[in-house]
């Protein structure tokens, strides 16, 4: 049997990881659908070699630890839809990605060792989600990461919530000022 691991926690690490888990057989690095893809095409059809598929690390037949090039990111638009039927998500959280990556560099964020942001586009997403096109602002020609969180009256929950942490953080601004000079 042969046991595969995927995700960022694994991925930046991939060769220690392997070395502190001799039951796993390799790891995939970097984003997964592409990858998992050409892996179960290699077991299913017997045919290639695991040094042909970019973004694993793997251990060869003589248990030695291999690591493959990277494989190239994706484009968010061929990423696949997971949810054929969004009926069935009532009333429930979904996972929904409009882009990939981060242009920020948080100390404590695995995001944050790729800087390469890449959007969905709007029309894809606003086609995905089902949203009537009164929730959206038909402007917009670009956008950042998009978080929706609407209520069952049509509320743009974050878009209210944003409102209310921006008048906090100047608030708080102001007060640090009084007491700190040089932020000015």
């Amino acid at each position: 049997i042969s046991i595969w691991a995927g995700g960022p926690e694994v991925s930046f690490n991939a060769e220690a990881f392997l070395e502190e888990h001799p039951e796993v057989t390799g790891i995939m690095r970097g984003e997964g659908e592409g990858i998992f893809r050409e892996l179960a095409s290699y077991y299913i059809e017997r045919t290639g070699s695991l040094s042909d598929i970019r973004g694993l690390t793997f251990r060869d037949f003589s248990g030695n630890i291999r690591q493959n090039p990277p494989a190239a990111l994706l484009d968010p638009d061929e990423v696949p839809f997971p949810y054929d039927d969004l009926e069935k998500f009532a009333h429930k959280i979904i996972y929904y990605e409009s882009s990939r990556g981060c242009p920020f560099r948080c100390s404590y964020c695995l995001s944050s060792v790729d800087r390469n942001v890449r959007f969905r586009s709007l029309d894809l997403v606003k086609a995905e989600l089902g949203m009537p096109e009164t929730l959206w602002n038909c402007r917009v020609k670009e956008f950042g990461p998009l978080i929706v969180s609407i209520d069952t009256e049509g509320r743009n929950l974050f878009e209210e919530n944003k409102v209310i942490f921006n008048e906090r953080k100047e608030k708080a601004y102001e007060e640090i000022c009084k007491h700190v000079s040089f932020i000015k």
